[in-house]
């Protein structure tokens, strides 16, 4: 078989079952088959037009659920801009997708070398997921987990994340004999 990846950078992710475990709104355990509903249908799965411009709200809200503390506005204006003019099908289906993602099989066959990097604050995909992830992977590289980095990491620490994949893509350049 021949191979057409060499190498893989897995960045904020998750492995499966991400409604249970998202951090947006922390619910006990009688309230999880409702949270799973809301969050499928109302959040992920959700084909409601966004604003299109900013409002305080918005903001808000967009800097709560994707970034750490540490974002700047203007990062966080980027993501709300790219949010907003993506259209709700595209939205909803992938949100759908994700909601039914389930890697738990995929990733020990995963068998190139393989960073994975995760924000802290992930409310998201938090960093538990990570850890699993990287626990499973044949090839783990190396694990990364960002302090007061939240969903956004390649916008929130672009400088680890370019450092991350500068490091894979020297693994896999093929070397000609002098």
């Amino acid at each position: 078989m021949e191979r057409h990846v060499k190498a893989a950078a897995l960045l904020n992710t998750g492995v499966g079952d991400l409604i249970a475990e998202h951090l947006l709104v922390p619910l006990p355990g009688i309230a999880q088959a409702l949270n799973r509903v809301i969050a499928r249908r109302g959040f992920l799965g959700s084909r409601a037009p966004l604003p299109r411009y900013s409002t305080p709200l918005s903001y808000a809200a967009i800097r709560y659920i994707a970034f750490g503390p540490d974002a700047s506005p203007a990062q966080v204006a980027f993501f709300e801009r790219m949010l907003v003019t993506c259209p709700p099908q595209v939205r909803a289906d992938i949100g759908i997708a994700m909601s039914e993602m389930d890697l738990h099989d995929a990733l020990p066959r995963l068998t190139v070398p393989t960073i994975v990097i995760a924000g802290a604050e992930d409310k998201l995909t938090p960093p538990s997921h990570a850890r699993r992830i990287a626990e499973m992977l044949p090839q783990l590289r190396r694990l990364t987990v960002l302090e007061d980095a939240g969903h956004m990491t390649p916008l929130e620490r672009p400088d680890v994340v370019i450092d991350a994949l500068a490091e894979l893509a020297s693994l896999t350049t093929d070397r000609v004999p002098a």
